[in-house]
Parts: structure tokens; sequence; C-alpha cells
């Protein structure tokens, strides 16, 4: 997903009037400039601001539910081949959601470490993921797809 700036100039003198703050560099006169990165969702029928904590652009930290589901991508897929045991979360389900979650084991190596290391773009999460449905083998063009 493409980003973009919010972006907002402020007259010091009057930010400072209005919050309360008196100081020298409040005082000064000029102009504050404030610059966020964000992304628009869409969500739905609604379209939503995605913001970095801190406004920094930085990722988020380790978003659980995302690593929750590399590793269980990885139990099905083991559990569909025949190489691992099943895993309590995932004995129960069914083989083609299996398929389903599996498939989510062969993402690059560098996408997995981004996601455990909390570093994935702020617009993939846990179901959107999931709910992709035509994720390429290529790893330069699953990059390219979930926004790396």
């Amino acid at each position: 997903m493409p980003s973009a700036v919010i972006s907002a100039s402020f007259d010091r003198v009057r930010l400072a009037e209005h919050l309360g703050i008196a100081g020298n560099e409040a005082s000064m006169p000029g102009r504050c400039d404030l610059a966020v990165p964000h992304i628009v969702n869409r969500c739905g029928h609604e379209m939503r601001i995605a913001i970095a904590p801190g406004g920094s652009g930085a990722p988020a930290d380790r978003d659980g539910s995302l690593v929750t589901l590399i590793v269980k991508a990885h139990q099905a897929r083991d559990q569909l081949l025949g190489t691992g045991a099943p895993a309590s979360s995932i004995a129960t389900m069914g083989h083609k959601h299996l398929a389903r979650m599996a498939r989510l084991a062969y993402l690059a190596p560098d996408i997995i470490k981004a996601i455990l290391e909390g570093r994935q773009p702020i617009a993939l999460t846990a179901r959107s993921l999931l709910r992709l449905t035509d994720i390429p083998l290529g790893w330069k063009e699953q990059q390219k797809l979930l926004g790396f």
C-alpha cells in the first residue's frame, strides 16, 4: 500500500497560547511544521487512516496475531505433509482451511523475519494476510504485494 504524509503548519505563538504553554521557544514567532506518515486502508465500505505509533513511520511492536498465524501456517504445512505431530490448535481444522493456512508457510524468509521482528507494513494484519487468495510464489512479487 502506498504511504502518504498528513502535513500541518501552526503559528507557534497561537499554538502556545492555545496549549497554555509559556516559554522562550513557544513564544518565538514563526511556524511549527508537523508531518505524519500514514496509509489509507479500505475496510469494507469505509476508508481508514493507519498511523504508526509516534507518527514516525516505523511499524508498531510485533503483532502477536500475525506471529501466531505464521506459527500455525508452519504447523498446518507439517500436518499436511505428515512430517509433524498435529498441534492442538490446528487439529480440528478442515483440509481446505489447513491448505489455506499452509500456503503462508511459503512466504519469503525476509517477510517472515520482518513479521517476527515487528517491522511489517502498517497495513499488513493477520486478517488481511489470511484473506489473500493468490499469493505469488516469487519472493519479490510477494514483497511487492504485501507492501515491503
